[in-house]
């Protein structure tokens, strides 16, 4: 283990408690709409914060703006008027 990520296993309020607290959050997001997900909210929070912290996309390319990945992630990459059409 680096020096550096024995201090921030050890120091109070380090990267591991900023990551838990986001991680309940997105889960309070969800948790109103448990009955209609496809996933255990937990799960989804998990893979959210995963996409959204790897967010800088392609090297080279633009970052995606937070707002298309929620899109994406709470509606999916498909155009249901244009699939139906």
């Amino acid at each position: 283990m680096s020096d550096a990520s024995q201090l921030i296993a050890v120091r109070p309020g380090g990267r591991a408690t900023a990551t838990e607290r986001t991680h309940q959050a997105v889960i309070r997001l969800l948790e109103p709409d448990r009955a209609v997900l496809r996933l255990p909210v937990e799960q989804l929070a998990a893979i959210f914060l995963g996409i959204l912290m790897g967010r800088r996309g392609a090297p080279g390319g633009a970052e995606t703006r937070v707002e298309t990945l929620v899109d994406v992630f709470l509606r999916g990459v498909v155009d249901t008027a244009a699939a139906a059409g």
